[in-house]
């Protein structure tokens, strides 16, 4: 992704504060503001399991990541998720998108 489509993205992520948050649905996870337009019900279903792929994939694997450990939960205090099958997940790039790398774990995807 070219640097200035991650600066704009960066820029659009800037306000991820907990007022910045409301417009989601009932009963879902909010995702970052600049998510919820694309997202139906402006955040996702608690428990669901979201799989991307194709350009952008990642970039928007973090952004979801970023909404759902900062604000996610019963509380609103962060929420957990986890990365299944990618042994080179960008911990630190994804903590620079706003993800709590303390909210996320990582498995291996199964050899059967």
């Amino acid at each position: 992704m070219p640097e200035a489509a991650l600066r704009d993205l960066a820029a659009a992520l800037e306000d991820t504060g907990p007022a910045a948050l409301t417009g989601a649905g009932p009963g879902t996870v909010p995702v970052l503001p600049a998510l919820r337009t694309v997202v139906p019900g402006g955040g996702l279903r608690p428990g669901s399991v979201v799989g991307l792929d194709g350009p952008g994939a990642a970039s928007l694997g973090l952004a979801l990541a970023a909404g759902v450990s900062r604000h996610g939960g019963e509380d609103g205090a962060g929420g957990w998720c986890a990365v299944v099958g990618l042994p080179g997940f960008g911990v630190a790039a994804a903590a620079g998108m706003g993800a709590a790398p303390e909210r996320r774990s990582s498995a291996r995807r199964s050899s059967s």
